[in-house]
């Protein structure tokens, strides 16, 4: 119980190690593809702004459904 408690206080998920280099594996190549600091005309694009963040939030979350449905849009 401690642990499972002391994990979620420090932002711990209980996710698979396999699952989380799948979701870093597809992050990367998401950020390779629209990152704003490598793509610095997409600063001013709403919709591949909003892209990014929800794939940063999707990725720090470890939601690899998240992630994928964001890449499908890209």
């Amino acid at each position: 119980i401690y642990h499972n408690q002391l994990s979620k206080e420090c932002g711990v998920l209980n996710t698979p190690f396999e699952d989380r280099q799948k979701i870093k594996k597809l992050y990367y190549k998401i950020a390779h593809l629209v990152h704003p600091d490598l793509h610095p005309e997409y600063n001013k694009n709403e919709e591949i702004l909003s892209l990014w963040n929800k794939a940063v939030n999707a990725y720090r979350s470890e939601k690899y459904k998240d992630l994928l449905k964001n890449a499908q849009k890209i």
